[in-house]
């Protein structure tokens, strides 16, 4: 059972992980777009 437990425990931090990285690119893309429309006016 150990095992398993650290299986699960990896896949979290790998799930985490993918989210952070998400959000991480969602902000930049957020604070592009929006140097994009200062730049215009």
């Amino acid at each position: 059972m150990p095992e398993q437990a650290d299986t699960v425990r990896k896949t979290t931090k790998r799930m985490i992980r993918a989210t952070i990285s998400k959000t991480k690119n969602v902000r930049r893309l957020i604070i592009i777009r929006n140097i994009h429309l200062l730049s215009i006016k």
